[in-house]
């Protein structure tokens, strides 16, 4: 009996293996044709009118150039934006009693000992917005 067992295995495997065991064949796939010189392909299809443009959420990072030091010690700031719709508006806070500043890379020089948060909120013309923080330890 269990000759007859494998031996019906092996022919099954074997028939599967070379695609035998009757039924419909089908046809190999066709190669769609090469294009035409000279022709250029499909263009996307247009916008239609009232869709909205799909906008990357926005994330900022803010970095100086120096976060710790002596007073009256001078940073140089920068932002880096990915995403959003530009342009980009920016408002930044020192922590220090000092104005606010809407540059895009802003300079502080910090005169007094302390820690100092420096926040900055950016907008996109999206009405988007994003903050970040860092802080500067001043001695």
């Amino acid at each position: 009996m269990r000759l007859r067992c494998s031996a019906c295995l092996l022919a099954l495997a074997l028939l599967a293996a070379c695609g035998g065991g009757g039924g419909e064949q089908k046809e190999p796939a066709k190669e769609a044709p090469p294009p035409k010189a000279g022709v250029a392909p499909p263009a996307p299809p247009a916008a239609v009118q009232g869709e909205e443009e799909v906008v990357e959420a926005m994330l900022v990072l803010l970095t100086a150039d120096v976060d710790e030091g002596k007073a009256p010690l001078k940073v140089k700031l920068e932002t880096e934006i990915d995403g959003g719709k530009a342009p980009y508006t920016y408002l930044f806070t020192f922590d220090d009693g000092s104005p606010p500043s809407t540059e895009a890379s802003p300079s502080h020089t910090f005169e007094k000992p302390g820690m100092y948060e420096v926040r900055v909120t950016v907008k996109d013309s999206a009405d988007s917005e994003d903050k970040d923080y860092l802080v500067i330890a001043v001695k």
